[in-house]
């Protein structure tokens, strides 16, 4: 019994530490994510100059950005007649449609929302080229913050386990 549970113990400290490295990963899958949609509502603006909701509905009937639920979301709210002010707001401030982003990530949403669909076309290409290039510090960071942790996580989450292996036996 005690051998079973020093080996629960030592694979939760192993899982642990691929948790860790899972999460840095997801960071970067997202910033890289929301890097293109910046680009595609830049794009439509751009190109056919559709109004907000028509612009989410597309987003989100595309199924492209399934991994942004606040896409989603905001389309959805759109659709039912609020502003996109609102349902920006509301759809990034769900910790489940924006989870494995840092706070900092979250605010650089915000800022987007706040300034998209308050000036003409050529002040939104401005707004969404401003952003891409703040998402793309962000991308760097996160790539920094995996290179220099997802490794010692790992290691420390193995090395932690055998130890607790070692110290049961």
């Amino acid at each position: 019994m005690r051998y079973a549970a020093a080996f629960l113990i030592a694979g939760c400290f192993f899982m642990a530490g691929r948790q860790v490295s899972g999460k840095l990963e997801m960071r970067i899958a997202k910033l890289e994510k929301i890097y293109v949609l910046l680009s595609d509502i830049k794009s439509r603006i751009e190109f056919t100059a559709d109004c907000a909701a028509d612009i989410f509905s597309s987003l989100s009937e595309s199924h492209s950005y399934d991994e942004l639920a606040f896409v989603k979301d905001c389309a959805l709210r759109l659709s039912q007649g609020e502003s996109f002010d609102s349902a920006w707001k509301t759809a990034v401030s769900k910790k489940e449609n924006v989870s494995g982003l840092k706070k900092e990530d979250i605010s650089l949403l915000f800022s987007f929302g706040g300034g998209f669909g308050t000036t003409d076309t050529t002040g939104q290409l401005s707004n969404c080229e401003i952003h891409k290039k703040l998402i793309e510090e962000k991308i760097a960071a996160a790539h920094k913050d995996f290179n220099m942790y997802s490794r010692p996580a790992k290691g420390i989450g193995l090395l932690a386990g055998v130890a607790v292996l070692i110290l049961s036996v």
